[in-house]
């Protein structure tokens, strides 16, 4: 039997308990939360969303102690940022031919469960059906580097991914390690692929305890969501219109785990690193200001709303 099924048996009591009692946060929990107004912004950016695959999901599977609607719509892919001084993709998606490229490392069963279906596009097919030349982005920001958000690198292969210093020590443990990767991760797709550390050297930002300005203007912030992954973080962007985006990569997978705050089930948090972790972080981000969007890269019909086929400025 292996590792991962076992694991997979072990959390069944749990999901099944799940099911009636989901996790509240706790008064302590709440008590904790302290918010910090993000810097203002000079200027703003512009964003454009691409999809590469979706697919239906029971929803109790999704989120804890919800069962309505019966499925919840999924979506792997990145996002499209351009800034006065850059323009780069947050996320990278996946790759035309992840799941036989990069996912041969991962059991059987952690794929059946984790994988979703092929892509209708690799990363490189979506840039260029929505008229984006690969050739103008100057690096890729990662929430993190499970294999749905940085196999597409595969398809650019020059193209540098930053990542927090802490998702960094992820990468040198994982991909240098004989054993099976974690789930989620993939030895394969981190394979040939420039990590730069991003250090989060900046001060406490909403309810998150530190961030980083990336390019010093305030319309591009890095923010801690770790749990999920030890460097998780999220990227909170600053519209030309002055709107506001959290990019939450894989803190949440959908937005209705914010309003009341509710984790994965059991089996789902499998992916998690560390589960207590990526629980607190839901609840921080339960607590974001209603005027700052939450964006989960794996929620299709937030996403879809949110962006359409064009860029949201």
């Amino acid at each position: 039997m292996s590792e991962f099924l076992q694991n997979v048996l072990r959390t069944l009591p749990a999901t099944a308990t799940g099911l009636t009692r989901p996790r509240q946060p706790t008064g302590a929990e709440l008590a904790d939360l302290r918010s910090t107004e993000p810097p203002p912004a000079e200027g703003g950016v512009r964003v454009r969303a691409l999809v590469q695959t979706q697919w239906d999901a029971p929803t109790a599977g999704v989120i804890e102690g919800r069962f309505r609607p019966a499925t919840t719509r999924m979506a792997i892919g990145a996002f499209v940022v351009e800034h006065k001084s850059a323009t780069f993709l947050a996320d990278a998606g996946i790759c035309a031919d992840a799941h036989t490229r990069h996912l041969s490392d991962m059991p059987a069963l952690a794929r059946k469960v984790l994988a979703g279906p092929p892509p209708r596009l690799g990363l490189a097919g979506a840039l260029h059906e929505t008229g984006i030349d690969p050739a103008t982005l100057q690096f890729a920001l990662l929430t993190h580097v499970h294999w749905d958000h940085v196999s597409g690198l595969a398809e650019l292969p020059e193209l540098p991914a930053r990542i927090s210093a802490a998702e960094l020590e992820t990468v040198a443990r994982v991909r240098d390690s004989d054993a099976a990767a974690p789930p989620g991760f993939s030895r394969a797709s981190l394979q040939g692929v420039r990590f730069e550390a991003v250090t989060l050297d900046g001060p406490p930002m909403l309810s998150f305890p530190s961030s980083h300005d990336v390019f010093g203007d305030g319309t591009v912030l890095l923010c801690d969501l770790s749990g999920h992954t030890p460097g998780h973080v999220g990227i909170l962007l600053t519209l030309r219109s002055g709107r506001r985006l959290l990019l939450a990569g894989d803190a949440v997978w959908n937005s209705a785990q914010l309003k009341p705050p509710r984790q994965r089930p059991a089996t789902a948090r499998l992916a998690d690193t560390e589960p207590d972790a990526a629980w607190r972080t839901v609840v921080r981000l339960s607590r974001v200001p209603a005027g700052i969007t939450v964006v989960p890269a794996h929620d299709h019909d937030l996403i879809a709303a949110t962006f359409g086929d064009d860029w949201l400025e």
